[in-house]
């Protein structure tokens, strides 16, 4: 039976070894870096998930508050300031091999995006490498539409995704 956890920064270590040994299966251009400082800004928020099936983490989602600073996906659309403050975005996602296909990050997807709009902010942002099938299926699921494609992260392609909470 799938189980849906909130993680904190008392997930730290499990998250980043999660990470760290998926990672390695997964192309390099889908995903830009993720180092421990970024996965714990992202555990300061409220808005990180992940799923468990009889105690084995299975899933990990994570969502940050990027505020006014130039890694807001918001510049890339031509934001104003107002709208940069309601932004916060997806930046990872990652579900182990035996349980792809199986929903699971359609619904840690779904938890972020419920959690985002509960504590009323307006706009949810994500990126993904275009040729990323299954994380593109998996956002429009949950409302998110692309926006622009754009070269980020050293030049890699991504297409910005958008989802108003309104």
């Amino acid at each position: 039976m799938l189980h849906i956890k909130n993680l904190t920064q008392v997930d730290l270590d499990v998250v980043e070894t999660f990470f760290a040994e998926g990672l390695k299966n997964v192309p390099k251009a889908y995903f830009s870096s993720l180092d421990r400082p970024l996965i714990d800004k992202a555990l300061q928020t409220p808005f990180s998930y992940a799923a468990f099936e009889e105690d084995k983490l299975i899933g990990v989602t994570l969502a940050t508050i990027p505020g006014i600073t130039p890694n807001n996906y918001g510049y890339d659309l031509d934001y104003s300031k107002e709208q940069l403050q309601q932004v916060t975005q997806l930046i990872a996602g990652l579900v182990v091999p035996t349980a792809k296909a199986k929903g699971v990050g359609t619904q840690l997807i779904a938890e972020n995006c419920a959690a985002i709009c509960r504590a009323g902010f307006q706009i949810i942002l994500g990126t993904i490498h275009p040729e990323n099938t299954a994380s593109i299926k998996m956002v429009l699921k949950n409302g998110l539409v692309p926006k622009k494609q754009v070269l980020k992260y050293g030049g890699l392609p991504r297409i910005i995704f958008e989802r108003f909470c309104f």
